[in-house]
This record gives C-alpha cells, structure tokens and sequence, in this order.
C-alpha cells in the first residue's frame, strides 16, 4: 500500500479526481455485486474504500496548499 500511496501523491489534482470518479464507478459495482450475491471477494470493498479515502485525502491536501 505505501507504493501506491507514494505513487498518489506524484499525481496532478485533475488525475487524482479521475482516479476518484473511477474507484467510486468501481465501489458502486461492487456493492451492488454484494447485494446480488454475484460477489467472491467481499474484502475488496474495504481495500477500494481505503483507497477512495487515501484520494480524496491527498486532493483535500493539495486544494489547501495551493
């Protein structure tokens, strides 16, 4: 998790809000996977939440440095 934390942070806002519309595209599908029972890996909503959060945490950053 570190690399990609690290590989986060080298990346531009505009990037940074793609990769949150992307994961919250991607934690909507899974959930909805979850309800329909078609869902193997339950863990993987806990690790794309975690990943959304790391996101919108280092956009909060960058907004209130600039």
């Amino acid at each position: 998790m570190k690399k990609t934390l690290k590989e986060l942070k080298n990346k531009s806002s505009t990037e940074l809000s793609s990769k949150a519309k992307d994961l919250e595209a991607k934690l909507f599908k899974v959930r909805f996977q979850k309800t329909t029972g078609q869902l193997a890996d339950v863990s993987s909503i806990w690790r794309l939440r975690k990943e959304l959060a790391q996101v919108k945490t280092l956009l909060t950053q960058q907004k209130g440095s600039v």
